[in-house]
């Protein structure tokens, strides 16, 4: 019979590779207890791998709004208030885990991309119809010429009587918006109301004014 022999090599390669499993056990222990150098050391560990997870998953136009860099430490926030959750015990379980942190975190911001986009457009069609009421145009003109600038005078006053008999907050985010071209951010901070809440009260006041010139037979 021949005697088997245990490679030297391997018993080194076995008894390296469970250290590093065990140092690995303790980092994430430490991690937990809110050790700032193991959660530092425990990030730098995966750090290469989410940003490459990242630029995998986000698009090109995704990136140029937000960069792979700013998920993945957005991530890290999130996966540093979650950690205790965290049940596994290997470098290979927690790499598996924020992955996933990293993709929700790349869904939560391309959800909050498109909505922003339908928001625009929205504003965006909004606007235009607005620019419709006879004399928005004409108000704000800066080339108005003198046969214009009449027909303007005249339209002016009608817009003005409609818009007195609006509530005083539909006159004022018209005046703000079609007067002074304020973004809806800063008429919101001065009704106080978010931005899309001033967009929306801004939009209904302007067919409450459609409403009263018609009533008026100004259009």
């Amino acid at each position: 019979m021949s005697d088997q022999h245990t490679d030297p090599d391997n018993l080194d390669h076995a008894d390296h590779s469970n250290e590093d499993a065990r140092s690995f056990q303790r980092l994430i222990a430490r991690a937990k207890h809110g050790d700032d150098q193991a959660l530092s050391d425990l990030w730098n560990q995966c750090r290469g791998y989410l940003l490459s997870i990242a630029n995998r998953d986000l698009q090109p136009p995704e990136l140029q709004k937000f960069g792979a860099s700013d998920v993945v430490q957005q991530s890290m926030l999130i996966a540093n208030e979650k950690l205790p959750q965290f049940s596994g015990s290997t470098q290979g379980q927690f790499f598996a885990w924020m992955k996933q942190v990293v993709l929700n975190e790349c869904r939560t911001r391309r959800k909050s991309l498109r909505t922003r986009k339908r928001e625009v457009n929205r504003e965006r069609s909004t606007t235009a119809g607005s620019k419709e009421v006879p004399g928005f145009r004409q108000i704000t003109d800066p080339y108005l010429t003198p046969g214009t600038r009449a027909v303007s005078d005249e339209q002016t006053q009608l817009i003005r009587v409609a818009m007195s008999r609006l509530d005083t907050i539909d006159q004022t985010v018209i005046r703000l918006r079609n007067w002074e071209d304020q973004s809806f951010e800063s008429i919101g901070k001065q009704i106080g109301k978010s931005a899309e809440a001033s967009r929306k009260v801004w939009a209904r006041a302007i067919v409450k004014l459609e409403r009263a010139l018609k009533e008026m037979n100004a259009i």
